[in-house]
């Protein structure tokens, strides 16, 4: 994976400790990827956090987004780019098809 990459470990998760999420970021680390940040959440809630800290997790995955310089936010606006040309490819496919019905 060359992509920015963001791992999030959270205190007290026992399905996905936060030993095993730093190996993640150290492995991609490891094989090259340059863009990997680990962010660590203190939280009681342990591996539900996602589900009951939002603030937190939406946080962490927005300044993950909005710092990584031509990375993460560049990703989002690409497909969004090609999203949008693949929407009008097809309305357009939509339309032809409609006309030659007639």
């Amino acid at each position: 994976v060359q992509q920015p990459s963001l791992v999030i470990g959270v205190q007290h998760d026992v399905l996905f400790p936060v030993w095993q999420q730093k190996e993640i970021a150290d492995t991609l680390r490891a094989v090259g990827n340059k863009r990997v940040a680990y962010f660590e959440m203190d939280s009681l809630s342990g591996h539900d956090t996602f589900l009951l800290d939002p603030v937190g997790i939406g946080g962490a995955v927005k300044g993950h987004i909005e710092q990584e310089p031509g990375g993460a936010s560049r990703l989002w606006e690409d497909a969004s780019a090609a999203l949008g040309d693949a929407f009008t490819k097809l309305l357009a496919h939509d339309l032809s098809d409609r006309s030659l019905r007639r």
